[in-house]
């Protein structure tokens, strides 16, 4: 009732019929999907504010003329809440609850959301460990108020079993090399266990969109105080071929092969590959990134274009060269900072009737220009390839002339 059925379908990574969905084969019926598609659904209501939100069944039946299904979903939404009381309670005799409020941005009559709690909880017991409180779990109790629809919220700060990580398994990755699916627990063997940082982990190994699923859970270690972290994922495929063709009556007929491949000799790391033509240009276009290079959170990557243009829109033939390195690192728990610098050498040739300035440029050659920009991005989607449930912002500026 709350969203509409547009809505909905837009969340789901199950498609209705069409055209081009057929060409790559997103209308499928994969059952993998819909299970995968039933989360998708159930994290977006609950983050917003929709606890007792369920689904009832799925049901999928057979079109009489046999050529497809007719998926429905029968779901229940119940009431939208919000934060009611918050309190802070510490059982531990060392520690002052009430010296954290400050580190929680969770806010009395903002829609309940359990994704913004875990972050919060995740932010203190952090700051708890970087202090010396190992040990110390932030235990949230909640209570429903149905007459006000609001949920008070305790943060119980209490002592944890003493558990470390025995070892982490790593299963099911055929082509993709264990060190891609490792480097996303920030814990290694002998770390005390944390649940939350478990839990972090493996959002984290599903927001990469290699996998068509993944799952952690922990199991006994070879001693009462030891656990085993064991990771299972299933690979899908990751790469990318296009090819188009295009024709306008002022640039004339045009073609477009491109490929694309997300996870590089199963390293993690993205490259693509374009080659554009038309009847007066060709664009050759290389990009490779590195989402993790020298330590976890620092991402580098580089573009190579190479441009050839006859008269086009100008009076002159031009042939350029960019090279344009980056690197990205975070600056908050949904914001990334990217730096970038670019360089071009263009040549001007064959000048026509366009004036002495371009044909001074000309004799001297070439034209070099650099140039250095930033872009901050803020993304509070829960799964990154899905723009459904959350929003993405980004700023950025480049200043020219160095």
């Amino acid at each position: 009732r709350t969203f509409s059925d547009r809505k909905l379908r837009g969340i789901l990574r199950t498609k209705q019929s069409g055209l081009f969905r057929k060409i790559i084969q997103k209308d499928n019926l994969i059952e993998e999907k819909i299970t995968f598609d039933k989360k998708l659904l159930t994290e977006f209501y609950k983050n917003r504010g929709f606890a007792d939100f369920k689904i009832n069944d799925v049901n999928a039946e057979l079109s009489e003329e046999r050529d497809g299904f007719f998926i429905t979903y029968n779901i229940t939404e119940g009431p939208q809440f919000k934060l009611g009381k918050i309190n802070f309670t510490s059982t531990v005799k060392e520690l002052n609850a009430s010296n954290f409020i400050s580190l929680s941005n969770l806010k009395s009559g903002e829609v309940y959301s359990p994704s913004d709690l875990q972050s919060n909880i995740s932010k203190i017991e952090d700051t708890l460990a970087a202090v010396g409180f190992e040990f110390i779990r932030v235990r949230p109790t909640l209570a429903r108020n149905i007459s006000s629809l609001t949920i008070d919220l305790d943060l119980i700060f209490e002592k944890s079993d003493k558990l470390f990580i025995e070892r982490i398994d790593i299963s099911g990755n055929t082509a993709t090399l264990d060190r891609v699916v490792r480097r996303q627990f920030f814990i290694l063997e002998g770390d005390p266990f944390n649940p939350r940082e478990i839990k972090a982990a493996a959002d984290r190994i599903r927001a990469l969109g290699l996998f068509s699923d993944s799952a952690v859970k922990v199991l006994p270690g070879s001693r009462d105080s030891l656990v085993v972290i064991d990771a299972k994922v299933v690979e899908k495929p990751t790469g990318s071929l296009t090819f188009g063709a295009g024709y306008s009556s002022e640039a004339g007929l045009g073609g477009l092969i491109e490929y694309g491949e997300r996870n590089f000799l199963g390293r993690g790391q993205a490259l693509s590959f374009a080659i554009k033509t038309g009847t007066d240009d060709q664009i050759y276009e290389l990009s490779f990134y590195e989402p993790m290079f020298l330590r976890n959170d620092l991402g580098f990557g580089v573009n190579l274009s190479a441009k050839d243009t006859q008269q086009q829109n100008a009076s002159y033939d031009t042939d350029s060269l960019n090279f344009e390195p980056y690197v990205v690192f975070p600056i908050g728990e949904r914001s990334n900072l990217r730096i970038e610098y670019s360089i071009e050498q263009t040549n001007l040739s064959n000048p026509g009737d366009v004036g002495s300035i371009i044909t001074n440029e000309v004799n001297e050659g070439q034209i070099t220009s650099s140039s250095i920009g930033y872009v901050f991005s803020y993304d509070t989607r829960v799964f990154k390839n899905n723009s459904q449930n959350g929003f993405a912002f980004k700023l950025g500026q480049q200043f020219t002339g160095l």
